[in-house]
């Protein structure tokens, strides 16, 4: 598993690494035109402030790596105490195992669902809503007191629930690339990981991310990204919690909405006085 959330990570960040890179390299070649005067610029920007002028809805499929939450040694030093509420190890039963040694619990690599629904407040600036819905699995392994071979003492399938608000950001402009968008996003929510037998696990998460969006057929985009969730896992055997990392790649498909501006939509009664005034010249 290890080798597994190594790769799956590695390829997180250079998918995220490679979107950054992109868009510095489209500012470089972005320059200003002559006729863009920076008059232009700040009325642009005020009127992003107040107005959505695009709306992005988006949904994906893809892997999460998952991660260690619980890893005890052998004997417990000093510094490894029992919370009071569970003075031995429990599987995701709710039972004691006594003889388990060594305990980790972990959470394996998944398969994730979700969307998301971003409102631009210019060409490159938004607010991001997101949700997904992973499932995987928990692992409890450890070894009897006598032998040191580890084995498998429980396992149990988890719902992993997450809602969250980003701020997202386009990195250049997609005339320069063809349609091609690098972004990056920032984040926070709160998680919900939900255990069949156990009591439920909750915490709030920040996240970070980025990737690509490619233009397929008229206002539909296609999406490849990268996100990485941290946040504290609450343990139901040591007082010390564990903070895990999960990083995810995904797959979409985006529909774009551009909202008209205010000059561009025609008033019925406006058209027919036109009409009207045609037809009288």
């Amino acid at each position: 598993m290890m080798r597994t959330k190594l790769n799956l990570a590695v390829v997180t960040l250079t998918l995220i690494a490679m979107s950054v890179v992109a868009g510095v390299a489209g500012a470089q070649v972005d320059m200003p035109e002559a006729d863009e005067s920076m008059e232009g610029a700040r009325e642009d920007l005020g009127a992003g402030l107040f107005q959505i002028v695009r709306i992005e809805l988006a949904l994906f499929g893809g892997l999460m790596s998952g991660d260690d939450y619980l890893n005890l040694p052998d004997i417990l030093n000093e510094d490894l105490t029992f919370d009071t509420g569970a003075v031995e190890i429990v599987d995701f039963s709710g039972q004691s195992q006594t003889e388990l040694r060594a305990p980790l619990k972990y959470i394996e690599d998944g398969k994730t669902l979700g969307g998301t629904a971003t409102f631009y407040l210019g060409p490159k600036f938004g607010m991001q809503l997101s949700g997904s819905w992973t499932t995987a699995s928990a692992v409890l392994t450890g070894h009897p007191r006598n032998n040191p071979q580890r084995f498998v003492a429980d396992r149990t399938d988890i719902d992993i629930i997450a809602f969250g608000g980003n701020i997202i950001y386009n990195l250049g402009k997609e005339r320069k690339w063809r349609g091609l968008r690098p972004f990056v996003n920032l984040g926070f929510g709160g998680v919900l990981n939900k255990f069949p037998k156990v009591d439920d696990v909750g915490a709030v998460f920040f996240q970070y991310g980025g990737g690509f969006s490619y233009p397929v057929y008229r206002n539909f985009r296609v999406e490849l990204g990268a996100n990485w969730k941290l946040y504290t896992f609450d343990t139901d055997e040591v007082a010390r919690d564990s903070t895990v990392q999960f990083p995810a790649l995904t797959f979409g498909f985006a529909w774009r909405y551009d909202v008209p501006e205010d000059d561009d939509v025609i008033v019925p009664d406006e058209a027919a006085s036109d009409a009207e005034a045609d037809l009288g010249g």
